[in-house]
């Protein structure tokens, strides 16, 4: 099993893999955008169609999106690749007695069950179930068969 310096340096890094891989496409999607910009900068040139002009500046403002996506994403990689490292250096001490228990600390101790109005009553652990003669013998318990027999 890995230790939890391991473990974390693990996520850290898949992190970063994960983060330029979007880096990266979006890189891509930028390159894209802006040759297609061009394109149609180069046909409303030629033929003096709005369309094209309009459909350059479309793909300009979604070039400049997807750079700072690009941008964003390349920073969370680097930050990501550091907390990597960081954790392989770090001493295992502290972070192995981080141990899940199990156990919140936000539960009540006591709970009681609230009846709506109109049931009948909850029985308690003192009151015998309240269950027809005919099914009592499925419902008993061994210490409980001799005072029923």
């Amino acid at each position: 099993m890995a230790t939890m310096r391991e473990h974390l340096a693990g996520l850290h890094k898949n992190f970063a893999e994960h983060f330029r891989k979007k880096a990266s496409h979006h890189e891509e999607m930028h390159k894209s955008h802006t040759a297609h910009a061009a394109l149609h900068d180069t046909l409303y040139k030629s033929t003096a169609m709005q369309v094209h002009k309009d459909f350059a500046a479309q793909h300009r403002a979604d070039a400049k999106t997807h750079e700072g996506m690009a941008e964003h994403y390349s920073a969370q990689g680097d930050h990501h690749a550091d907390q990597a490292e960081k954790c392989m250096k770090a001493a295992d001490g502290d972070l192995n007695k981080l141990v899940p228990t199990g156990v919140s600390g936000v539960t009540p101790t006591r709970v009681v069950a609230v009846p709506r109005a109109g049931q009948r009553p909850l029985p308690t652990s003192a009151d015998k179930p309240d269950v027809p003669i005919e099914f009592q013998k499925l419902f008993t318990v061994e210490d409980e068969e001799a005072r029923i027999g």
